[in-house]
């Protein structure tokens, strides 16, 4: 639901707890602050669900019905990647299938004996999927991406490298689509590189459709970049002199950057900038958290 709501506007934002202190609530706090985000709190546990599914039933056109029960064939990725093509929720229990019923949501389709490979035809005939996005997760993992796949009509799976599936839907893809997840990183990099498909580290991410798709301060929209001016004397440097740089890698990796990078050990230190160290930042940000790199 989250992620088919976000598709005009972000509505869902989902805490995994309530600790005032955890990035989530720094991030929630920003959206507030800076980008005009308004918060209601009041909707916690299993009846928020059926709350939010009554409110926005008129913008769903209908209803998938899936098994989490069978996570080795991937079976609920299969109703994932079709979910967002057609504004369609996806059910897993009875009582949410007698309150589709009862808000008169039609069921699309029963998929909970469909994997993603029986879906695939079905997805790349529609015109509204999308060719720029690859969802590769884990299916202990799950709840941090399926919002995005449902957001931005990816296809999503987790099936082997050198399963048919896979090659038919990396084929598919556009050059220099990106693939959100992770897996195994020799191959799965390998193998994205050599279907110029760019691999962004983001298993542990969850609210993407949020971050991605909420409107930027227009205060901040353009900032000016603040550059220091070197003379070329100075940046050639001293003969005969060898140059250390110290630089924290992890940056073009997206879930660190909304997880952990803000940390006291890390970007957050109240020491930061007492010691010339570099720290990288994805180039992809502009595009999948754009209130975050701002």
């Amino acid at each position: 639901l989250s992620g088919i709501l976000a598709k005009e506007q972000p509505v869902i934002f989902m805490r995994q707890d309530n600790n005032p202190q955890s990035q989530e609530a720094v991030w929630l706090s920003e959206l507030e602050q800076n980008h005009g985000v308004k918060l209601d709190t009041t909707l916690q546990g299993s009846s928020a669900v059926t709350t939010l599914v009554k409110q926005f039933a008129p913008r769903l056109s209908g209803y998938y019905l899936t098994s989490l029960s069978d996570w080795s064939s991937q079976v609920p990725y299969a109703a994932i990647s079709l979910s967002g093509l057609n504004k369609a929720l996806v059910i897993t229990t009875p009582s949410l299938v007698a309150l589709m019923e009862s808000l008169h949501v039609p069921q699309l389709g029963d998929l909970s004996q469909k994997r993603p490979a029986d879906v695939l035809d079905e997805f790349l005939s529609s015109s509204d999927s999308n060719r720029d996005i690859l969802v590769y997760q884990d299916p202990q993992k799950w709840k941090f991406l399926s919002q995005y796949a449902v957001f931005s009509n990816a296809f999503m799976m987790n099936l082997p490298l050198n399963d048919p599936t896979t090659t038919k839907i990396l084929k598919s893809l556009n050059p220099n689509a990106s693939l959100l997840g992770w897996g195994s990183e020799g191959s799965l990099v390998s193998l994205m590189s050599q279907n110029k498909v760019l691999v962004q580290a983001s298993d542990w991410l969850m609210n993407l459709p949020v971050y991605t798709n909420i409107a930027l301060s227009s205060q901040n929209a353009q900032l000016p970049l603040n550059q220091q001016k070197i003379s070329p004397e100075k940046a050639t440097g001293p003969s005969q002199v060898h140059t250390v740089t110290f630089v924290t890698t992890d940056g073009d990796n997206l879930q660190w950057l909304v997880n952990g990078f803000t940390q006291d050990k890390w970007y957050g230190n109240p020491s930061r900038g007492k010691v010339p160290v570099g720290w990288t930042f994805s180039g992809a940000a502009k595009d999948f958290i754009p209130p975050i790199e701002e």
